[in-house]
């Protein structure tokens, strides 16, 4: 094996290696290198626009770790099969090639596997109405924190809650209707009062 060849083999042993290990490991979450770029655009009426062209689009970014590992297992792979084959097309162009091809399917790989993400939130207005477990008891005029579950979509969320009644208290773990829900705090009635 030649020299070239030997870098050509390790430029796709090691990639692959470092892609198990932060698989395995969990390195890879937080490992994308962060494009901002932004930008000022003032107004003769003294108006600011600030532009996050990362904000315009989600997805893997363009210059992941994980993207640029597999250009070079790509680049590695096509250059050592070219001068293992004794390809008449230059090594190096076969390297780049494989490379873009490699790089740009696990693109689309982790491109779909981002759109699949749910990304469903819960609005607080919607549990107007539905039962909800008291996390922090809810003392006499003042708040606590109520937990309640969407039954469509299986999500619980947590809500800041006070006594629809003034003088009524809610221990922890004791069932509640919200009521109505006013500047994001939901104000609860017993479970045992009739809604009617």
């Amino acid at each position: 094996m030649s020299g070239v060849q030997l870098t050509y083999f390790l430029m796709t042993i090691v990639p692959t290696a470092l892609l198990g290990v932060m698989l395995f490991l969990g390195l890879d979450s937080g490992s994308d290198v962060d494009m901002d770029i932004g930008g000022d655009v003032d107004i003769d009426v003294g108006m600011d626009a600030n532009i996050d062209i990362g904000d315009l689009d989600g997805g893997p970014g363009v210059f992941s770790l994980r993207l640029i590992l597999a250009f070079v297992i790509g680049f590695g792979l096509g250059g050592f099969l070219a001068i293992a084959y004794n390809w008449f097309i230059p090594h190096w162009l076969v390297g780049i090639i494989g490379g873009l091809t490699i790089y740009f399917l696990v693109y689309l790989l982790l491109r779909l596997l981002y759109n699949q993400q749910s990304s469903t939130q819960i609005s607080h207005l919607s549990q107007k109405g539905r039962k909800a477990t008291v996390s922090i008891a809810i003392q006499q005029g003042k708040v606590g924190q109520i937990k309640v579950s969407d039954v469509k979509t299986g999500l619980t969320s947590y809500m800041t809650a006070r006594s629809y009644v003034e003088d009524e208290e809610f221990r922890k773990n004791e069932v509640v209707i919200v009521k109505s829900i006013t500047g994001g705090v939901a104000k609860v009635i017993s479970a045992e009062i009739d809604l009617n």
